[in-house]
């Protein structure tokens, strides 16, 4: 897994929206969505 899945997998298990993690990763939320997708 790379460092910002991780990262985003932190933010999801603290109940971050995808919104929410676009906005603090200054990231579009379909990146967001992405990222999710491959740590799936």
């Amino acid at each position: 897994m790379m460092p910002r899945e991780i990262e985003i997998l932190h933010l999801l298990a603290n109940g971050a929206t995808n919104r929410e993690i676009a906005l603090k990763l200054v990231v579009s939320e379909g990146t967001v969505k992405n990222h999710i997708s491959n740590i799936l």
